[in-house]
């Protein structure tokens, strides 16, 4: 779906965080759809309601994709015109807007202009990343304390996820490569190698000198990559991988809570509930009940 503003109508404030905004809309078009877009940011789409029988490419720069159909999860990337065809429809639209320069690993989309890797962006099965945007708009529907830190956390789990999801399988790195690619950003590929050692250890103690050792490379100048490469530290990404994995073990009544944090990495309960706050922007006992309210 373009975004065209005049059949926008806003619906609360927007959230906003360093180098992410967030907003909810209803959009509707009765005429129907068949325009030209370019947004100057990187814009992640989630259609909450309504379908929307719509086609889309992009702009190669000498050339168009073909035509494929609008999945309800989308991402569209700076600069990069698109043009959509469809039928008209209504929905309510939630827009994670990622400014440009805020996840180096984004820009590439941008600047290579690649068909495949750009029509995988129009229909994205990822469903954490739906969860995450869903959170979002219910955060502008009904704002709280620290809406800012939580937009951030969020916001860098919806772009996290996505770099993953638009992962070739074939574009695997080893080990071995990782501290031997030019440049002063890691791929997506990359990236993902270090997502694999951080999951494969959450019990342990993961540190940066743990994670770089692991790779053949200085705690300071893996620290320094990645940085740029996520726009966030290695300690945060470690937290946010944690905080995904303790809320599939929230589901499992079985486990108390004091167990789930120490079982993640947690120096206490106390540490955990506060760091899921931060990220999810409810303490682990009430985002448990919730899903249990959910499941009646």
């Amino acid at each position: 779906m373009s975004w065209s503003i005049e059949h926008a109508h806003p619906i609360g404030e927007a959230l906003v965080a360093p180098g992410l905004r967030f907003t909810l809309w209803d959009y509707s078009c009765d005429e129907g759809e068949d325009r030209m877009a370019t947004n100057d940011a990187h814009v992640v789409s989630l259609m909450l309601t309504g379908d929307c029988d719509a086609l889309v490419r992009h702009d190669l720069g000498k050339r168009y994709s073909q035509f494929r159909r609008l999945g309800s999860l989308l991402m569209t990337p700076a600069h990069v015109p698109i043009h959509t065809i469809g039928m008209p429809f209504r929905t309510r639209v939630a827009r994670l807007e990622v400014l440009p320069g805020r996840f180096a690993a984004l820009e590439r989309l941008s600047g290579e202009r690649i068909a495949d890797q750009l029509m995988r962006c129009t229909d994205i099965p990822t469903e954490t990343i739906r969860t995450a945007m869903r959170r979002l708009a219910s955060e502008v529907i009904n704002p709280g304390l620290s809406s800012d830190l939580l937009l951030e956390g969020l916001g860098t789990t919806v772009v996290v996820d996505l770099l993953r999801y638009m992962e070739d399988e074939s574009a695997q790195v080893s080990h071995a490569t990782l501290g031997h690619t030019a440049g002063s950003s890691f791929t997506v590929a990359q990236i993902r190698s270090v997502a694999d050692f951080v999951e494969a250890n959450l019990e342990r103690r993961i540190s940066v000198s743990s994670i770089a050792g692991h790779f053949n490379l200085s705690a300071r100048h893996f620290a320094r990559r990645f940085r740029a490469t996520t726009g966030q530290s290695v300690s945060r990404f470690v937290e946010q991988v944690r905080l995904q994995h303790a809320r599939k073990l929230l589901s499992d009544r079985r486990l108390s809570i004091k167990e789930i944090s120490y079982r993640m990495g947690f120096a206490s309960p106390a540490n955990f509930s506060d760091a899921f706050l931060r990220q999810c922007g409810e303490r682990p006992r009430t985002y448990r009940q919730r899903q249990a309210e959910a499941m009646d």
